[in-house]
Formats: C-alpha cells, structure tokens, sequence
C-alpha cells in the first residue's frame, strides 16, 4: 500500500505517524517496566521498613513477626501507599499519552495511505 508513496510530503507523513506510533509504544513498555530499586539501597532500607516486597526479603520472619508486633506500621505503609500512588499515577499517565500518540500516529499513517 505505501509502496506508491512519490514525493517527500507524503514520505514524512508516513513517517510522522510512525514515529508517533513508536513512541507510544514506548510508553505502553514503560507502563509494564517494573519500577525496583537497587538490591544495595534494599538492604540499607529493610532493617526499618517492612511494606515493600523488596525489603521483605532481607527479613527473616520471626524477626518480620516481632517488628510487625511491636513497631508502629501506620508511618511505614503510609508512606509506601504515597510512593505507590506516585508510581501508579505516573504509569496512568503513560497509558494516557500511549493512546493519544498512537491515535496521532494512526491518523498520519491514514493519511499518507489515502495520500497514494
């Protein structure tokens, strides 16, 4: 179909919308990337934090079920479920502008098609 494509209108056109295309789908990748941090930064962390999966697995869980026990948990999951929500909220955009783009990228690939 673009294979009849003359002139370097219609070319970036095409082009445009491929890279609108593109660049949505790096969007949609970093919706699904999981966001870890590094295993050094973890272990520093683990002795005083219990929330995050990732400082759960320096614990061992006798002293899980002490520190569950006797420290108070509402400072600690209150600042995990704000740093989740970040996340969450920045991956919700990400979804957004992956639609957008790619309905942007759609419509110049429409076009050059018609184009030839």
């Amino acid at each position: 179909m673009f294979d009849n494509l003359h002139g370097w209108g219609a070319k970036s056109v095409l082009w445009t919308g491929t890279f609108f295309i593109l660049a949505a789908a790096v969007l949609a990748i970093l919706v699904v990337v999981p966001r870890l941090r590094s295993r050094k930064t973890l272990e520093i962390e683990a002795g005083r934090n219990f929330i995050y999966f990732g400082h759960l697995q320096f614990w061992n869980p006798a002293d899980l079920e002490d520190a569950l026990k006797q420290q108070e948990i509402l400072p600690i999951l209150s600042h995990q479920l704000v740093n989740m929500s970040k996340i969450a909220w920045r991956k919700h955009r990400f979804v957004q502008l992956s639609f957008v783009l790619a309905a942007v990228g759609g419509v110049f690939v429409f076009i050059a098609g018609i184009a030839t």
